[in-house]
This record gives C-alpha cells, structure tokens and sequence, in this order.
C-alpha cells in the first residue's frame, strides 16, 4: 500500500485514520498539506507503517468480497424485516 495524505472531511474521515491508515489534514490548509507530504517524503518509516495499515483495512474492509457480504446482510435484513412487519389493516 502506499501512504494517504488527504483532507480531514466527514466523508474521508469514515475510511481513513489519522497517524494510523493516512495522514489527514485540514480542508484547504495548504501550510499543513505540504508539512504532511514533506513529512511522509523524509520518513519512510511512516510511510511503511500508513501504508500497510491502509491496505489492511482496504481488503479487510472494502474489498469487492466485503461489500458484497454488506449488501446480501442489508438485503436479508430488509427481507426478513419486510416479512416481519404486518400488513397494515385492511390490506392483506
């Protein structure tokens, strides 16, 4: 895997850890963007470490296998909660 240097939104912020699977910074906070890159470039040691911990995750997390599993889960529940639920009166 390679190291992540990307902006700290919500939506980023869902996948991605701080100092564990990316280096994660401010939204348009160019000063920290380019201490955050040059910090990976002079440590390759991080860059290693984030890097490996974010191809973990991404196979762990969000292979094709593993959303398949989410969508036939949410499925099967929406299924069987559909099933569970009575038909309102009047309706069979």
């Amino acid at each position: 895997g390679k190291a992540i240097v990307a902006s700290n939104l919500d939506q980023l912020a869902q996948v991605l850890q701080h100092n564990r699977t990316a280096w994660l910074v401010e939204p348009g906070n160019t000063k920290e963007l380019t201490s955050a890159i040059t910090l990976l470039a002079e440590d390759p040691e991080l860059r290693e470490r984030l890097g490996r911990a974010a191809r973990a995750t991404a196979v762990e997390k969000h292979s094709w296998r593993q959303n398949a599993k989410s969508v036939l889960a949410r499925i099967w529940a929406d299924t069987y909660t559909a099933q569970a639920t009575p038909a309102p009166q009047g309706y069979p």
